[in-house]
């Protein structure tokens, strides 16, 4: 019997040294995304301009100049807020999207056209439509809360040079033009890299790229070029951002339907 200290040791051993069971990667990717979200909290508030240049597949292009002001969550029930206000070319000049982002109810997007005079509620039955026939969908427009997706670690892959997470994002909206969308973000500064998006189908259709990124105040990243390709149609949409600005002390008001119109 002098065998079974030994063989109790060997088992202690064992289970000392064996591998620990894998983190869940619902857990895993929540995690990621909070901390991506951590990271940039604190901004306020912030305002860009942007260049859009939607191009078809025979290389055909048409600019658009807008200005995108964004203003961050302040509670736990509400989203970030943002205005895009467009203004060139003449036939899209005055054009304005507002959104309010939602955690606890549906998101609330807002169209002023100027040439109706009004503004007219952006129905969630339309969040997969084209905005502004860029290829980016109203959808795209929300601001990205980690509430509106389940969030699963799929691994760590190369960008490139960069070592990425994969990460499967579920949007929870069942008005969602989306199946999933799968982001890849850098593990180094937990940003967005480029998003593969599936339509309803599970049809991977178009990705979105981010690059260029610089640093401001320390601390936000943002990226200087976005290009969503839509691999279905051919066409493609450049956003080139630039004078971004931080904490101009802008207010809910100005990010209110009467605000649209000014």
């Amino acid at each position: 019997m002098r065998f079974l200290p030994l063989l109790s040791l060997a088992i202690g051993c064992l289970a000392l040294t064996g591998a620990a069971p894998a983190e869940d990667p619902l857990v895993r990717g929540e995690e990621i995304a909070r901390e991506a979200e951590r990271r940039d909290k604190g901004f306020i508030d912030s305002i860009a301009s942007v260049e859009m240049i939607l191009t078809d597949k025979s290389g055909g292009e048409a600019s658009r100049y807008l200005t995108i002001k964004t203003f961050e969550r302040s509670n736990t029930a509400d989203g970030h807020k943002s205005l895009v206000i467009f203004h060139e070319p003449l036939d899209v000049k005055g054009t304005t999207l507002l959104t309010h982002g939602e955690i606890l109810e549906a998101d609330q997007q807002w169209l002023y056209l100027p040439a109706l005079k009004r503004v007219k509620r952006v129905p969630s039955s339309n969040k997969a439509g084209p905005f502004m026939a860029s290829e980016f969908s109203y959808e795209d427009m929300l601001p990205p809360e980690v509430e509106r997706y389940t969030h699963r670690l799929l691994g760590e892959v190369r960008c490139g040079d960069l070592r990425c997470f994969k990460i499967e994002r579920t949007p929870k909206d069942k008005d969602s033009g989306y199946a999933k969308q799968i982001a890849f973000l850098d593990a180094e500064h937990y940003r967005l890299q480029r998003v593969e998006y599936f339509d309803r189908k599970d049809t991977h259709f178009k990705t979105l790229y981010f690059s260029d990124y610089a640093q401001y105040d320390d601390k936000h990243w943002r990226a200087a070029n976005m290009t969503m390709v839509n691999h279905r149609s051919g066409k493609t949409t450049f956003l080139i951002w630039s004078a971004f600005a931080f904490k101009n002390g802008f207010t809910s008001a100005d990010f209110s339907r009467v605000a649209m119109r000014q």
